[in-house]
């Protein structure tokens, strides 16, 4: 009879210590939870606000690419008249 008691004793505390282990990890995973989309949400601003700075540069880079044909074009264009220019001035 008294072995009986102290087992219910026993299996009753063992009960509430794993009830309050189970609730422990249920509030820590609900605060991981909360935790990992705040990081979630900050990752996403800063993925968007990259983006955004790889948007730019890459129209950078654009108009400087399209800068540097105009350049060579130009130049291309400024050297072939000095040629023309230089055989017109030893031709004659």
């Amino acid at each position: 009879m008294m072995f009986d008691m102290i087992f219910g004793f026993f299996i009753g505390v063992t009960g509430l210590i794993l009830m309050f282990f189970v609730i422990h990890v249920f509030l820590k995973t609900i605060k991981l939870v909360k935790a990992g989309e705040n990081v979630q949400i900050n990752l996403k601003e800063r993925l968007m606000a990259e983006e955004k700075k790889q948007k730019i540069y890459a129209e950078h880079i654009l108009l400087v690419t399209t800068l540097e044909q105009t350049l060579f074009n130009r130049f291309f264009e400024i050297n072939k008249q000095l040629i023309l220019l230089h055989k017109i001035l030893f031709k004659y």
